[in-house]
């Protein structure tokens, strides 16, 4: 890999997010990155609709059957066997899992997001597997994944004037603005919105807010800012609507996701 062994990676104090649901186990992370293995539990069938910030995600998997499926085109698609997923930078997605216990191998980084956004969000289905063990940011892991074939993951935009909303808010998440005011006076703010939801799953309101909370989290894993500063930052300043939708999001509290670094 071209980043190689000049790259500092950090011994850490704090080693593991917990939640009601999944445990991640932070095996690296180092200024803009980590590498985490994620293990999930539920004591149901569940479905749920991601949301991705400014960051991008590949995550491995080696899935039973009917146990992980992602919606596209209208219709659920099985994930089974060993499978790659991409996910760029404010992609959407949709899950149905029924699995009770799952493992996952994640690299979560913000390093090369211009070119990431370039990147569709995928399942690669067949690959070589020796790049397992190199889940580490580089401008060849990326090269790796846009030469992949594979099955589109997020939701795309259908409507142009929801397309555009969407582009104008992952441009502008940070900041303190009326989501109504992005829309062109000549569209219903109440239609579009409804639209939205019913595309995306969420209003362009919670789609907003996901956002932040999600960017929060990245920032407290990869940044020395306080978790007041980052979550400021990114365009939230009621410290209790934060705290409260983050748990809500996230199953636990932000100091669980500032990891101290020696």
């Amino acid at each position: 890999m071209t980043e190689g062994t000049a790259t500092k990676y950090y011994l850490l104090v704090m080693e593991k997010i917990k939640s009601s649901t999944y445990t991640s186990s932070l095996m690296s992370v180092r200024d803009k990155e980590a590498i985490i293995i994620r293990r999930h539990r539920y004591d149901s069938e569940k479905e749920s609709i991601d949301v991705h910030s400014e960051c991008w995600t590949l995550a491995y998997a080696d899935l039973p059957a009917n146990a992980v499926f992602y919606y596209q085109a209208n219709k659920w698609v099985e994930l089974k066997g060993r499978v790659l997923i991409y996910l760029a930078p404010f992609s959407i997605v949709k899950w149905k899992v029924k699995q009770k216990k799952l493992k996952w191998v994640y690299l979560i980084s913000q390093n090369n997001i211009d070119i990431t956004k370039m990147i569709s969000s995928k399942v690669i289905r067949d690959f070589d597997e020796k790049v397992i063990p190199l889940l580490k940011s580089s401008k060849n892991l990326l090269a790796f994944i846009q030469n992949q074939s594979g099955d589109n993951i997020s939701y795309a935009g259908q409507n142009n004037v929801i397309t555009e909303l969407k582009n104008k808010i992952d441009k502008r998440y940070t900041l303190a603005e009326n989501i109504k005011d992005l829309i062109n006076k000549k569209h219903n703010y109440s239609y579009i919105s409804r639209e939205f939801k019913k595309y995306y799953g969420l209003s362009p309101v919670k789609y907003r807010n996901n956002l932040r909370l999600m960017q929060v989290s990245y920032e407290l894993m990869f940044k020395k800012s306080t978790i007041l500063e980052v979550s400021q930052k990114n365009g939230i300043n009621d410290a209790k609507f934060f705290y409260n939708q983050f748990r809500s999001l996230l199953g636990t509290n932000p100091s669980s996701f500032v990891i101290r670094k020696k």
